[in-house]
């Protein structure tokens, strides 16, 4: 009778355990969460790590692209799911082989003059220079290049905003949380 009480106390203490583990296991859950059940709904620009040859280099893709074109294809053997596999490229513990994204709408993010001035000047000093508060959102302004613009949007991935380019009114938006 003891013996099953012990049993039981160990159980519920190895069941507690995976779900801290599962609960904390990323960076931001709920952002993660968010990245990869969204990829139907919305089209959100996220920074994947990308090998090419010798080098290493972050690229912008949407997650729809990310899901259909890559995960569905080369990784569904290897990561049980999507979620797993965008934690896995969140934290940099899953390298994209470029020979996989060749065919895809995907834009390497060279050394952008912004990451510099993120580094040096901090995040405030981006969202007065490049950013406009509008509604619930930031709005990317109109004048930046595009080494501005993909600098921009890494800085925000790495910020946990949704990134979102509006086809209609051509506005790349940032928002912190998404809409239900």
């Amino acid at each position: 009778m003891i013996h099953n009480i012990y049993k039981k106390k160990i159980v519920l203490l190895a069941i507690n355990i995976f779900f801290i583990f599962g609960l904390f296991g990323c960076t931001n859950n709920r952002y993660i969460k968010n990245l990869c059940s969204t990829k139907k709904d919305f089209n959100l620009l996220i920074i994947i790590p990308v090998k090419e040859q010798n080098n290493f280099n972050d690229v912008c893709i949407s997650n729809t692209a990310l899901y259909y074109n890559v995960y569905k294809k080369y990784y569904t053997e290897k990561y049980r799911s999507f979620c797993e596999f965008i934690n896995g490229i969140y934290k940099k513990n899953i390298i994209i082989v470029s020979d996989s994204i060749k065919a895809l709408p995907a834009f390497k993010i060279n050394n952008s003059p912004l990451l510099l001035a993120y580094n040096e000047k901090g995040f405030d000093y981006i969202k007065e220079n490049y950013l406009t508060p509008k509604k619930n959102a930031l709005i990317a302004n109109n004048n930046i290049t595009k080494d501005e613009y993909y600098g921009l949007i890494k800085i925000m991935f790495e910020r946990e905003y949704y990134i979102i380019e509006d086809d209609y009114s051509g506005e790349l938006r940032f928002y912190k949380n998404l809409a239900k």
